[in-house]
């Protein structure tokens, strides 16, 4: 896409940012198109309404392949979805539950809920929390990765550049790095609504933009 990084963020034109959701699709790979869109149609109740089985096979068969697909990552996928099978189901169902239950103004404890490192789904850094969290309930959250932490890197905003200057490696984002980065996807969606007279924009669809333009 022609846009930079600084450009987009300075720019909240509807055209703009359109044309820049528009070239996330670009970076899908064939494969899992069908997939993104069923995601982003995702109806976050029925998934609260699965049980053991019905979760897990989410988890293994949609979440998993749609979060982890660069080629030089299929190595550590695999790895990641053998961590996964060594969940029991109740467990998985027990963070499901506390998934959706816990107060989403708390962001950094949504992470510490879904990530295998405190105690939630073995296989799921922070990205991989913050994807999951993202996809169930995108007006709260979106995917925090190396993408989205190069592409705010490149702008302009003093703010923006204070809050991620702490991210020195942005492979391993802490969960504390985590909720920052979603406040500013919060916070962008919530400035592109309010200047758009919207309510269109979520930080998933803010950090889906962001995510092609740090590639």
């Amino acid at each position: 896409m022609a846009v930079s990084a600084a450009q987009l963020w300075a720019d909240n034109r509807q055209s703009v940012w359109l044309e820049a959701l528009n070239s996330y699709w670009g970076f899908v790979p064939p494969r899992n198109e069908a997939l993104e869109k069923e995601f982003m149609q995702l109806d976050a109740a029925a998934v609260e309404r699965m049980n053991e089985a019905e979760w897990f096979d989410f988890l293994l068969k949609k979440y998993f392949p749609w979060k982890f697909t660069a080629p030089n990552r299929l190595a550590t996928t695999t790895s990641e979805k053998k961590g996964l099978r060594s969940n029991s189901l109740p467990h998985l169902l027990g963070v499901k539950k506390a998934i959706f239950s816990f107060d989403h103004r708390d962001i950094e404890r949504g992470f510490h809920i879904v990530m295998g490192a405190t105690g939630g789904i073995k296989g799921l850094g922070t990205a991989g929390a913050s994807g999951l969290l993202g996809v169930l309930f995108p007006s709260q959250f979106g995917v925090v990765d190396q993408f989205l932490v190069k592409a705010l890197q490149k702008t302009e905003d003093v703010n923006v550049l204070s809050a991620v200057r702490g991210i020195k490696n942005p492979e391993q984002i802490s969960p504390q790095n985590g909720a920052v980065l979603v406040r500013l996807l919060r916070e962008k969606a919530a400035a592109l609504n309010s200047a758009l007279q919207s309510d269109s924009w979520t930080p998933r669809k803010v950090d889906m933009v962001l995510w092609a333009v740090g590639h």
